[in-house]
């Protein structure tokens, strides 16, 4: 998360970008009940929102969470 942090502050803050990190619920977890379908459902809400009030986005993800988001966007015509 620590990149991530770096992009949000030093290039998207300064220009007026809006951003949002979303947690993955798997990660760290010892869980067996936890899986992949929680991940996506949790970030599913947060672009949801976002579209159903008229925003643009870009998502940025990266390994493990590149697969959550391409499955948990699908459908959201993005």
């Amino acid at each position: 998360m620590f990149a991530y942090n770096l992009l949000r502050a030093c290039i998207l803050a300064p220009p007026g970008f809006e951003t949002e990190a979303s947690p993955l619920v798997t990660v760290g977890s010892i869980d067996s009940s936890v899986g992949i379908l929680i991940d996506e459902a949790n970030i599913r809400s947060a672009p949801t929102k976002l579209i159903d009030g008229g925003r643009e986005l870009v998502l940025v993800a990266h390994s493990y969470g590149g697969l959550v988001v391409s499955n948990g966007i699908g459908g959201l015509g993005i």
